[in-house]
């Protein structure tokens, strides 16, 4: 069954299960045909707060138990003046069980004319005469007695269920009502925010519609150039769409459902109206300029709008006519003039609904309501705490009375069996006179159990009342939220309107300064592209041509010295020179419009202040740098030609083999000195730094060992506070053997006050027992041999609790002993692990080592491949075979290109010194991360050892 309880009424109520299966609104109608109330007026929640909402599943809600039921509530059809009413008289706190000041003459099904009818069929059983008859009927009055103790029990405990129920249900509106008003302070914050930033920047949106009218008449001084005419007619102005456009809002500001968290124990606290409050804000404590003026400072604007004569669409002036089009016409063609002139109608009156006024009515009105809630208590129902540990003391009491008479029905019943099987009319006097004074004793213990019934039912009636009243205070509080809230999100958008508008009116503002701007801007990069890519070309080519010159010759050699013995003796050979600037770059800044300088200059001298704003940027050096080497490049080209001439003459002399073998012994001299006068202070400094990175190096592991000692310093701490935590859980275990012990007390002393009342009821009942002693004669004899067998059974039961505590007794015995083995199996293991952080610091300084030997290897084979590199170079040089005339140039130019190769073996030797040093503080962070990773490691697992072992 699918359990929905009513909050107002206090009624369970049970529908189908197969309604889990279907959506809120089908349950909701099953519920409006059951209870006759309206679907549109029932609200569902679940325990802790959550809506459940008509669109969802019911069964995606963890509810709909009878211990945890769907909670239901009908929203109360009256006038704000009513609620206030009921708000005054209702929000009081709850009367006290014990006063009895609940209680009422109304009568329920088990008072009234049954009470009558009880006392006189007692007085009518007392009145006849002792026989077994009136034993009889005796018995069959008590027995009815019995029934109805327990028919008032199980009506007292629906009660007192339905009242707990009810104050759940109350603490799950409570928990709505606290996530709506905490969802609401959000959104009024970001509201507030909101606010305050467009009314700083009201100023500045006046200023901009004040100078509106400037910008335009400077729009309309700015002409199209020619180069940008067909560019205008091809694109229109489309800043005026967003107008338009449907998502303008931007920010969502959209409410949220209240989130599942459960409230039954959170403290009750007052409603924070200062969080929402927005009149004591400063920006509520400005003054501004009415509409009337607003409208008045952009009417300027508007008239020179409506004066300006463009036509449907852009085109660009004939030569027939004179007049040349401008920006302005640009922007208001096509219809974009109806649009400007929409948004600053819109501008304007947004302008205007940056007000205070209207939000401090609608604040005051909500403060004041949460105020009266906060002084009368809404949320928590004051005293409710007592009402139901009062309620649930006098169930106790009736289930003790309940039992009471139970016990004294089933004595009035065994004596009627007893007479049936042997009667003795000697005793029937002494009998009957016993079940008379029985029968007064269950007709008084009845009109307790009635008397609490109907306190318990007036308590409910009166949390009923309470409860609806309040319900109908929350209903007005989350009806004023939700208004302020509908009001702050139409501001919210109309505020994000507004920026977005005044966005375009900023624009408008920079338009003429970035059409200046732009148009030089234009011009520069055309220049600049057009002598970058002049220079870029003219270089890639004689690149392209260089670079297939000297891939010919290396193959006309290799032909010649392929398969030859010699070539072991000459490796490397067959490399070929990298590609490098061969291909001219593609071209770029094609599509800017052609702008010429007389643009420029035309725009400069028209708009000179505007043009005083533009960055002047020194665009002369670098044309002349492209240029300067254009020409090198020619003139280098023409000594070229000539070299090439004079060695082709000497190529056919015969004596061109000695100056050849003189140029390379003086040019290998020359390098000799070269290598041995710029290598050694090289090698002299690397030693240098390799020491100071040793010294670095040293000073970083001395700093990780003292980070890992303060680590294994930390662990030994720790293992401290464990022992610590050890001793307060035994603490813990004394304490709670203390309690125990004293509730064992608790229980004596009961059993000795119930040890007393039974002494009492066995002197009241010794009268009783003298009447009856021939009655039990006969039934000795079958009791004995009941109770021999009942000795029989708790012997063997006896016996088996014996075992039973023997086995305890060893399981507790194994279950020390095992936790001392567990004891010496974590000190084992802490050994162990120090040992293992051992052998890891070890095995992470050898590697250190090692990695220092690798690296320091590795630089001095880079070292001699720079020289032999250095060497081949040199060799390939001198084979040239130059002319006499231009020995003395070769030998110069050879001297120059060992001088800039010097350099860049230096530069070589020092970014492979950065990259050693990067490398090494690389693997040495990698290497600590690695070992402190492993540490963390250990220490989780061996934590987590220990506290399974601790468990």
């Amino acid at each position: 069954m699918l359990y929905v309880f009513h909050v107002d009424a206090g009624q369970m109520t049970t529908y189908d299960m197969n309604l889990t299966l279907q959506s809120v609104a089908s349950l909701k109608a099953a519920i409006e045909r059951k209870t006759k109330i309206s679907a549109s007026s029932l609200v569902l929640l679940v325990s802790g707060g959550e809506v459940l909402q008509s669109d969802h599943m019911v069964s995606s809600y963890s509810a709909g138990t009878d211990t945890n039921p769907i909670y239901m509530f009908s929203k109360p059809s009256v006038k704000d003046s009513r609620i206030k009413q009921s708000m005054v008289g209702d929000l009081s706190p709850i009367v006290e069980l014990s006063t009895g000041a609940f209680r009422s003459d109304s009568r329920s099904a088990f008072e009234g004319k049954s009470i009558v009818d009880l006392r006189t069929s007692v007085e009518m059983c007392c009145s006849l005469p002792p026989t077994v008859h009136t034993v009889i009927s005796c018995a069959t009055l008590a027995q009815q007695f019995s029934d109805l103790a327990h028919d008032v029990s199980r009506s007292c405990d629906q009660l007192v269920l339905e009242q707990h129920l009810q104050h759940q249900g109350w603490a799950a509106v409570v928990a709505n009502l606290e996530d709506i008003f905490n969802e609401f302070c959000e959104r009024s914050k970001s509201f507030k925010e909101s606010f305050r930033k467009h009314r700083l920047k009201k100023e500045e949106y006046h200023a901009m519609l004040n100078t509106l009218n400037d910008v335009l008449k400077s729009l309309k001084k700015i002409p199209i150039l020619p180069a940008l005419q067909l560019q205008a007619e091809a694109h229109r102005f489309s800043a005026f769409d967003v107008f338009e456009e449907t998502d303008f809002e931007g920010h969502h500001y959209r409410i949220n459902q209240p989130l599942d968290n459960s409230s039954e124990n959170r403290a009750y606290q007052d409603f924070g109206v200062e969080a929402f409050k927005l009149s004591e804000e400063d920006v509520f404590d400005q003054k501004h300029p009415s509409t009337s003026k607003e409208g008045a400072e952009s009417s300027d604007a508007m008239q020179q709008i409506e004066e300006s004569d463009e036509g449907v669409t852009f085109k660009a002036s004939s030569y027939e006519t004179k007049e040349e089009p401008t920006l302005l016409h640009w922007i208001l063609a096509q219809g974009n003039k109806a649009s400007l002139q929409d948004i600053l109608d819109y501008c304007e009156k947004g302008l205007a609904l940056i007000d205070a006024e209207p939000l401090k009515e609608r604040e005051a009105e909500l403060y004041h309501i949460l105020e009266y809630a906060n002084m009368h208590g809404l949320k928590q129902i004051k005293g409710i705490e007592d009402r139901l540990y009062g309620l649930d003391q006098l169930l106790s009491e009736v289930k003790k009375i309940e039992r009471d008479q139970h016990d004294q029905a089933a004595s009035l019943i065994q004596y009627r069996e007893r007479l049936n099987s042997a009667c003795d009319p000697s005793v029937l006097p002494t009998l009957v006179q016993s079940h008379c004074c029985q029968l007064e004793k269950l007709l008084n213990g009845h009109q307790v159990l009635i008397d609490i019934r109907r306190r318990i039912a007036n308590s409910k009636d009166e949390l009923s009342h309470i409860l609806k009243a309040r319900l109908e205070a929350v209903l007005m509080i989350e009806n004023s939220m939700s208004v302020q809230d509908a009001h702050a999100m139409l501001s919210f958008q109309c505020f994000n309107r507004l920026a977005r508008y005044f966005g375009i009116v900023s624009q408008l503002h920079r338009a003429p300064a970035v059409f200046v701007r732009a148009a030089h801007e234009v011009a520069r990069r055309r220049a600049f592209s057009t002598a970058h890519l002049k220079w870029a070309t003219d270089l890639a080519e004689k690149l392209q041509k260089i670079h297939e010159e000297e891939v010919n010759r290396r193959q006309d050699f290799n032909s010649l010295f392929d398969g030859h013995f010699l070539k072991n003796l000459f490796p490397g050979m067959s490399d070929l020179p990298p590609t490098f600037a061969t291909q001219a770059p593609p071209a770029f800044d094609a599509r800017l419009p052609k702008i010429t300088d007389e643009d420029v200059q035309l725009i400069s001298n028209t708009f000179q202040e505007l043009a005083q704003d533009v960055p002047h940027y020194d665009m002369e050096a670098a044309v002349k740098f492209f240029q300067q080497r254009l020409s090198a490049s020619d003139h280098d080209e023409r000594d070229v030609d000539v070299q090439v001439d004079l060695d082709r003459d000497f190529e056919s002399e015969t004596e061109t083999g000695d100056f050849e073998k003189l140029s390379r012994q003086s040019g290998s001299q020359k390098q000799k000195i070269d290598t041995s006068t710029t290598c050694a202070p090289d090698t002299m400094a690397v030693s240098t730094v390799t020491e100071d990175n040793m010294d670095t190096h040293k000073l970083n592991i001395e700093k990780l060992q003292d980070f890992l000692s303060k680590l294994c310093t930390l662990c030994k701490v720790n293992i401290m506070y464990i022992k610590d935590e050890l001793v307060k859980l035994k603490d813990e275990i004394d304490e709670q053997k203390k309690y125990i012990s004293g509730k064992y007390l608790e229980v004596i002393h009961a059993w000795e006050k119930s040890n007393e009342e039974a002494a009492i009821r066995f002197r009241e009942q010794t009268q009783r027992l003298t009447v009856d002693h021939e009655l039990e004669l006969s039934d000795i004899k079958a009791c004995l041999n009941d109770k021999d067998d009942i000795i029989n059974s708790l012997k063997n039961e006896q016996e088996q609790l014996k075992i039973q505590h023997n086995k305890e007794v060893e399981k507790l015995e194994s279950e020390h002993q095992g936790t001392k083995d567990l004891l010496e199996k974590t000190r084992e293991e802490l050994k162990a692990f120090e040992k293992k952080l051992e052998e890891m610091e070890a095995q992470k300084q050898k590697e250190i080592k090692e990695l220092q030997e690798k690296m320091h290897l590795d630089f001095k084979a880079e070292v001699e491949s720079m020289r032999s590199r250095f060497r081949l170079v040199a060799l390939t040089n001198m084979d040239r075979s130059p002319s006499e005339s231009s020995l003395e140039k070769i030998e110069r130019t050879d001297v120059i290109e060992i001088s800039n190769h010097n350099a860049i073996v230096m530069q070589t030797k020092e970014n492979a010194e950065v990259e050693k040093e990067e490398a090494v503080r690389v693997a040495v962070e990698k290497c600590k991360a690695e070992c402190e990773q492993k540490i963390s490691a250990e220490i989780a697992l061996l934590k987590a050892k220990y506290e399974a072992d601790k468990q």
